[in-house]
């Protein structure tokens, strides 16, 4: 797909299951690249990453619908667009977010130690693995919906239970590909740059389309 024309070059059929996300990252490659750049870019005064997830979650989420991008022009019209709602929602999700992974890091610790704080690990990790399913979703759907955090959070999380073989999956794929950018940085820091918070987009996009329709 060109980054400046509302066109695609290529007429393609939709694949079904890991088979599209190839697909659309294959047909969609430059553009992922371009978003790429621009959600580190406008992500990095921290407090604007709610407005990037919603920018990048609208961009990707057009290209699993197979519909036309313009990827700068449309990022910037998105995050213009949701900045007030979702840069709160963002300071919502990820301040509760890093405070929970360091209780699940101390937490740990204790457990050595002390039985009784392997519970509070054991709920800490879970809080963690819980946050990262629904996130995708609760980020798209604030595009969408005009209610209160709390019940746009809870459909979220009805639609990663609903569609949970598909939620597992992709959840599945951003953790590997999470490991090896952690393991093997700075090697890695090409693919940081290049395509991960894309990529991530673009499952979350992928999974949210799935249990919508």
């Amino acid at each position: 797909m060109k980054l400046f024309n509302f066109e695609k070059t290529v007429r393609y059929e939709p694949k079904k299951g890991a088979a599209r996300i190839f697909q659309l990252v294959f047909y969609n490659f430059f553009d992922l690249v371009a978003l790429n750049l621009l959600f580190i870019l406008t992500s990095l005064p921290l407090f604007t990453v709610g407005a990037s997830l919603a920018a990048a979650g609208k961009i990707t989420a057009l290209m699993v619908l197979d519909r036309p991008v313009a990827v700068f022009w449309q990022y910037f019209h998105y995050f213009k667009k949701y900045f007030k709602r979702a840069c709160p929602a963002g300071l919502a999700v990820f301040i509760p977010f890093l405070i929970i992974c360091f209780s699940a890091l101390f937490y740990s610790e204790l457990s050595e130690s002390i039985c009784f704080f392997k519970i509070a690990a054991l709920i800490s990790v879970s809080a963690v693995f819980f946050i990262l399913l629904v996130t995708p979703y609760f980020f798209y759907l604030i595009t969408l919906e005009k209610g209160s955090f709390g019940q746009i959070a809870k459909k979220a999380f009805l639609l990663s239970v609903y569609n949970m073989k598909s939620t597992f999956l992709s959840f599945s794929a951003v953790f590997i590909m999470s490991l090896i950018v952690f393991f093997f940085f700075p090697y890695t820091i090409i693919v940081l740059l290049l395509f991960y918070f894309s990529l991530c987009s673009l499952l979350g996009s992928y999974c949210t389309i799935n249990a919508m329709r």
